[in-house]
């Protein structure tokens, strides 16, 4: 494009030149040419511009590209009937699920009331049947790998919560106030009513910031959620704890004040128990 206008330019320069011989003419058509060359000046500075315009589009849109190729989950607020929520979409790099988390009290995933497969690549419009009994007026979709039986739900177990860049993939969303929020002491309860046991080489097995359990007394806890909150007081120690008998590190706190954990803290990690410690 650039060449044709300065052909072109060259034309009209060239052009005023084989006019009359007559002085007057002679430069009219000086300045015909100056005027051209100007102008080829300003649209070859505006197609730098323009190529430059592009280039910004076109890597903004690129970066829009690859955030949306990432794990994710789309879902609106919405209102709960037949006891089914439905996701606008999740995308995954593999097979997993879509998980449905009640909302504890601090906020936090809590039990799990629900949860559906999704296919590699992602789906669309998703059905997920829940319990409403143990439903919360927000509620949290997580995604979660598919790692253990294939196509076989196993959390708490194989099946943890997807993580990118450590962060978990999940959205909340609101389903109203036609379900009452569960009190921690009720979820307690119907945790007692089916206590999984766990072997310690499972909980062994999860010992990583993304995938944490750990023992306190014979209890088994997953606080993978919590320390995807980044709220621990003691920041990185919790991680000390993973996979492993947290018993002493919980009750002396020995990388920090050295003094048991207060009765607040031990009310919140009882959300986090999901079974016994077996044997």
């Amino acid at each position: 494009m650039k060449k044709l206008f300065l052909v072109l330019g060259g034309v009209l320069i060239l052009g005023g030149c084989g006019l009359s011989a007559d002085e007057t003419t002679s430069q009219s058509a000086d300045k015909i040419g100056t005027t051209a060359i100007h102008a080829l000046q300003k649209v070859d500075g505006a197609m730098d511009n323009m190529e430059q315009t592009a280039s910004k589009v076109g890597d903004s849109v690129m970066e829009h590209v690859k955030d949306m190729m990432q794990p994710h989950i789309v879902i609106e607020d919405q209102k709960v009937e037949d006891a089914t929520v439905v996701i606008t979409g999740v995308n995954m790099f593999d097979d997993g699920w879509v998980v449905i988390h009640a909302t504890k009290s601090d906020g936090t995933p809590g039990v799990v009331i629900g949860h559906a497969p999704v296919k590699k690549g992602g789906d669309t419009h998703i059905a997920v049947k829940i319990d409403p009994t143990k439903a919360t007026p927000q509620l949290i979709a997580m995604a979660h790998e598919d790692n253990g039986a294939v196509g076989v739900y196993e959390f708490p177990g194989a099946d943890k919560p997807l993580s990118v860049d450590g962060s978990i993939v999940m959205e909340p969303f609101m389903t109203g106030d036609q379900y009452p929020v569960i009190a921690p002491e009720d979820a307690m309860m119907g945790d007692m009513m089916e206590e999984k046991k766990i072997t310690y080489d499972d909980v062994s097995k999860h010992a990583t910031k993304d995938d944490c359990w750990f023992v306190v007394g014979t209890t088994v806890y997953d606080v993978t959620p919590f320390i995807a909150k980044g709220i621990h007081p003691g920041k990185e120690a919790i991680l000390a704890g993973c996979g492993k008998d947290a018993t002493t590190l919980f009750e002396s706190r020995p990388m920090g004040s050295a003094t048991p954990h207060s009765q607040k803290a031990r009310e919140m990690l009882k959300d986090f128990k999901i079974g016994v410690l077996a044997g």
